[in-house]
């Protein structure tokens, strides 16, 4: 396993790498799966267009999936999570609680070029200003092994290249005039970098 050092602390670095290693693993990648939760979305149209990328299946989020251990373990939580809220919100500290998503759009296709236009185009759903990716989740395979995997809005990332595929990714990052020692081998108890 390999991954992408973190240690690039610049936007405009961090940024680079994930298009430049993206656009590599699409020109060689069979078929791609995203996942993402069409909620964090401000604008309709970004989820249209990642939509558009191929075929879409909706995972609901639903309650009626809960066991009814797992049920009382949400009653509680909500319960709590109520409680604590109230009782900061007496000494004057705003809390914000996120949605829970009632759905989690997943598409599946094969990459093309409009997949890494849209890809660029549409910009993280999150508020938070060092998200890379677009999408929650988003991996690239060959045949059944996943070359690339991008998590968390970009934040942890994944490669599993065998043969020739590192040093042809290394020379498509110094093509791009990107640092190629960005690409490091992954100690065995961590298969994943955060980014």
């Amino acid at each position: 396993m390999l991954y992408l050092r973190s240690r690039c602390h610049e936007e405009e670095t961090r940024l680079a790498v994930y298009r430049c290693t993206t656009t590599w693993a699409v020109c060689r990648s069979e078929h791609f799966v995203i996942k993402f939760i069409p909620i964090f979305y401000n604008d309709t149209q970004y989820e249209l267009q990642l939509r558009s990328l191929g075929q879409v299946t909706i995972i609901p989020q639903s309650s009626s999936q809960l066991t009814s251990a797992d049920s009382q373990i949400e009653t509680a939580l909500h319960e709590v999570t109520e409680t604590v809220v109230k009782n900061l919100n007496t000494l004057q500290i705003e809390v914000k609680v996120g949605q829970v998503p009632k759905e989690i759009i997943q598409v599946e296709g094969q990459p093309s070029d409009k997949f890494v236009k849209i890809l660029a185009e549409v910009p993280p759903p999150l508020e938070a200003t060092d998200d890379l990716c677009p999408v929650e989740n988003m991996d690239l395979y060959i045949a059944e092994r996943p070359i690339l995997r991008w998590h968390d809005y970009g934040h942890i990332q994944s490669l599993n290249l065998i043969n020739d595929e590192p040093e042809s990714l290394r020379q498509a990052l110094l093509e791009a005039d990107i640092d190629p020692t960005y690409l490091i081998e992954s100690p065995q108890q961590h298969p994943a970098n955060f980014f």
